[in-house]
C-alpha cells in the first residue's frame, strides 16, 4: 500500500492521472492494481485515488493558510467547484466550513 501512495503522491496534482500510470509505474496490468486496491481497501481504484486527495486537503486545509482554490489545483482537482463538491460529499461538510473549523481550534 505504501507504495501505492508515494505514487500518487507523486502525481498528486494530476487531474488526468489514473489506474493507467499507476499500474505502469507499478509494474503491474490494470487488473492486477484494480484487484490489488479493492482487496486492501474495499474501493475501487478511482475512488481510492480522489478520497487518498481528499484525505490530504484535509492536512492542507488545517496546516496551510492556502485557499480553497490553492488546494483544490495542487491536488489535481479541475476545479475549486468540483473540489468543494468531492469534499462535501466525502466530509458532509464544505472545505471552507472544515478550514475554518480547524482554524478555530
Amino acid at each position: 500500500m505504501l507504495r501505492i501512495q508515494q505514487v500518487v503522491d507523486k502525481h498528486i496534482d494530476r487531474s488526468d492521472f489514473g489506474v493507467e500510470e499507476l499500474s505502469q509505474e507499478l509494474y503491474m496490468s490494470r487488473t492486477q492494481v484494480h484487484r490489488k486496491i479493492k482487496a486492501l481497501t474495499g474501493l475501487s481504484t478511482s475512488i481510492y485515488v480522489r478520497n487518498y486527495k481528499l484525505s490530504k486537503s484535509m492536512t492542507m486545509l488545517r496546516d496551510s493558510d492556502k485557499s480553497v482554490s490553492e488546494v483544490a489545483y495542487e491536488l489535481g482537482f479541475s476545479s475549486p467547484a468540483y473540489f468543494s463538491k468531492c469534499f462535501s460529499d466525502w466530509s458532509g461538510k464544505s472545505p471552507s466550513t472544515v478550514q475554518k473549523e480547524l482554524a478555530d481550534e
